[in-house]
């Protein structure tokens, strides 16, 4: 009887351990093809989305200096604005600030939101404002 206990004790552990470890497992990822997302699309079933940058094409161009001319020479100037898109349905606004200057340039998004995004399949993308189209690469699921 001990022996008949302890062999379905044991068969019983190691079908729940299996089990644990199969609901833990959750395949992995392997690299499909890059996208450049410019009207709204859906991530297709057993793929994933990462979104890794937008292409901005809009703001509006200022110019710091003494008078409207002196950005030519020194001083500042660029654009700022926002990028939109939504996932979902759901808005994601970006504030955008392209800066330059006699030396460099530099460019910003709002430092609360970096990418990349990650987007499971079904997920709705859709490019708003001022966006061009958004860089996404996408990978299938293997389980």
């Amino acid at each position: 009887m001990k022996t008949i206990f302890r062999i379905v004790h044991s068969a019983l552990f190691v079908l729940i351990f299996v089990s644990f470890q199969s609901l833990l497992a959750q395949g992995s990822l392997q690299f499909n093809q890059v996208l450049l997302i410019s009207t709204a699309d859906t991530v297709p079933a057993n793929k994933v989305w990462k979104i890794e940058a937008l292409a901005y094409n809009g703001g509006a161009p200022f110019a710091s200096g003494a008078n409207n001319y002196s950005h030519l020479f020194s001083g500042n100037r660029g654009f700022e604005g926002i990028a939109r898109f939504l996932i979902n349905g759901s808005p994601v606004v970006l504030p955008v600030t392209y800066l330059t200057n006699n030396y460099n340039a530099t460019s910003s998004v709002n430092p609360n939101f970096t990418f990349p995004m990650w987007l499971p399949a079904g997920s709705i993308l859709t490019p708003q404002t001022n966006i061009s189209y958004l860089s996404v690469l996408e990978f299938n699921l293997v389980p």
